[in-house]
């Protein structure tokens, strides 16, 4: 903290907040790479299952790290800014998951019935690594959903 942020907290959430600002814009430039470079529903879901299951470790130590600051009324603020960087990297997954469910549905791999309930779960905590490797899955063996 003293030799990166010279003790100001504030320094560190501007990186945090930069940090998620380039991390938005990859997802967006990955979704229009995807369209542009027509890539089919099979290989965006693959690539959307691929990022959720490695940000689980993230998750998990971004978890334990708020609940150990909620220990304490001093800490307790962390929690908070935890929660709402862990909002913010589940909504730019979920950008790049709906979009894998949105070209299945184009494609009519995926009713758009499905296609809207999965579509939701991708920005849901825990439901969208369940919902995007059940559709990958789907998708990959030939199943039309």
């Amino acid at each position: 903290m003293e030799t990166v942020f010279q003790n100001n907290g504030l320094y560190c959430l501007l990186a945090l907040l930069v940090g998620a600002i380039v991390a938005f814009v990859f997802s967006v430039v990955l979704c229009l790479l995807s369209y542009f470079q027509h890539w089919t529903a099979k290989e965006m879901l693959h690539l959307a299952m691929v990022i959720k299951l490695v940000h689980i470790p993230g998750y998990l130590l971004i978890f334990f790290w708020g609940l150990l600051c909620a220990v304490t009324i001093f800490t307790i603020g962390f929690s908070f800014v935890l929660a709402i960087l862990d909002g913010i990297s589940i909504g730019m997954t979920g950008l790049i998951g709906a979009f894998g469910v949105q070209k299945a549905c184009r494609t009519g791999q995926l009713s758009w019935k499905e296609g809207l309930l999965h579509g939701i779960l991708q920005f849901v905590f825990c439901a969208d690594v369940v919902s995007i490797v059940a559709l990958y899955l789907k998708i990959k063996n030939g199943q039309k959903c």
